[in-house]
């Protein structure tokens, strides 16, 4: 549903618009913290055709309401949603809180980076641009054209954070469940439309499981690290919030 926040930041902007019948190209940037490591931070290109265009009609908010989808009252249809809305509001504020971290550990923390594995992070981000993109020209645009110097960057950044938290992870005892995993999944999937085809792919590609256990571990390093971390609450628009969250 356009609006609901469920696409990747850049996706819904360049959709709404279009018409049935459509067809085009829509090009975004995976976020950094995206839960596929595999895509984290990497350009992607989307062809999309609209099919159907469907609005929604809002019933009158009543106990009838309440009701059809499962609730005694209007009351506690109310208390639902404000429990969901909570619930996000709060994952949004820790993403926000994992990417300021993040960006401090990369800052502040000087490591000896392995050439090799700067090299072979550099190389498939460059594997995957050059596959995303293999069909552009001319007309895609500046913003998806292959920086060097700033490729190169942000695979030693990557390094250097995948290394950090290695590290830190392994010496406090982090550790990724069989559940821990199997959610990751099952979250996964859930983002396509033929969940099956997800579950079948990770059941086959053991690379594709292991790093996505890498990215587990990761975020559970990464929040490990922050019950250590001093912090203040500030009072932000939810609006505000989900844009720091999803903007790095």
């Amino acid at each position: 549903v356009l609006g609901s926040g469920a696409f990747i930041p850049g996706f819904e902007d360049q959709v709404i618009g279009h018409k049935s019948g459509d067809e085009f190209d829509v090009n975004v940037k995976f976020p950094k913290e995206y839960h596929a490591a595999n895509l984290a931070g990497k350009d992607a290109r989307f062809a999309v055709k609209v099919h159907e265009v469907r609005k929604h009609i809002l019933p009158e908010l009543n106990d009838e309401l309440a009701k059809s989808v499962g609730h005694e009252s209007v009351e506690k249809l109310r208390e639902h949603i404000r429990t969901i809305l909570n619930d996000q509001y709060a994952e949004a504020a820790k993403r926000d809180m994992r990417n300021e971290l993040l960006d401090i550990l990369a800052d502040k923390v000087k490591l000896d980076l392995p050439e090799t594995l700067v090299d072979q992070e550099y190389n498939m981000a460059k594997q995957e641009h050059d596959h995303t993109h293999a069909h552009c020209d001319d007309d895609c645009g500046e913003e998806h054209k292959w920086d060097e110097k700033k490729e190169r960057r942000d695979a030693e950044r990557r390094v250097k954070l995948g290394l950090i938290l290695a590290e830190w992870g392994t010496q406090n005892k982090v550790e990724v469940s069989r559940d821990d995993l199997q959610q990751a999944v099952w979250a996964e999937a859930a983002r396509y439309p033929d969940p099956k085809q997800v579950f079948e792919f990770y059941n086959k590609n053991q690379n594709a499981l292991a790093m996505l256990r890498g990215m587990i571990f990761e975020r559970k390093a990464l929040d490990a690290m922050l019950t250590h971390v001093k912090t203040k609450e500030k009072a932000v628009k939810p609006e505000e919030l989900f844009q720091q969250a999803s903007a790095k």
